[in-house]
């Protein structure tokens, strides 16, 4: 009979102790998380890669942040002429001819990216947002023949490229056409 006793005992404990350990796991992420919280709050009222807007003073609370760009380039411009989907400059061609323009056009910059362009966006620098202009992909998000005219060195009608439809309403979206078609480059830095 004692025997028995013990395993109720036992058993009845089980989910208490399990929650116990839960618990106590639960509260040591979450100390861990404040602590790391406390420690980068620490060095100031922004995360690391925040900036103030440029007419805020550093102590001044109601200061807004300026989205960074610590975390990639903006849009700089779009490129005068236009070109199809096979970019050359000199003896330059694709990706690299692109970049070479940018940057003859706009010093220091390359071939926007997607990320780039959003970063743009989310600085809530769209009020002169207007056309449409190649931006660098990468590899394609799905099965077909988009892979930045094959490094924008092809203006073969079959393949496709990306390009940003530039809107200052809401900054605009990404789109594909045949890699014939001509438009400006998009430059970031």
């Amino acid at each position: 009979m004692e025997q028995k006793y013990v395993q109720e005992k036992s058993a009845r404990n089980w989910p208490s102790s399990k929650l116990k350990i839960l618990l106590q796991a639960g509260l040591t992420i979450l100390i861990s998380v404040l602590v790391i919280w406390a420690a980068v709050r620490a060095t100031g009222p922004y995360f690391p890669g925040e900036t103030l807007a440029p007419d805020c003073a550093p102590s001044d609370p109601t200061c807004t942040v300026a989205w960074s760009q610590a975390g990639g380039g903006v849009l700089q411009g779009k490129t005068a002429s236009s070109y199809n989907g096979n970019i050359t400059f000199g003896a330059d061609t694709g990706y690299k001819a692109a970049n070479a323009i940018c940057n003859n056009e706009f010093p220091g910059s390359h071939i926007c990216q997607t990320d780039e362009i959003l970063n743009t966006i989310n600085g809530g620098a769209i009020s002169g947002f207007t056309g449409t202009a190649w931006i660098a992909n990468g590899p394609p998000g799905y099965m077909a023949n988009a892979n930045d005219c094959i490094g924008f060195t092809n203006n073969n009608p079959t393949s496709l490229g990306p390009f940003w439809e530039f809107l200052s309403t809401n900054g605009g979206r990404g789109w594909l056409t045949n890699c014939s078609v001509t438009k400006p480059i998009a430059c970031c830095k």
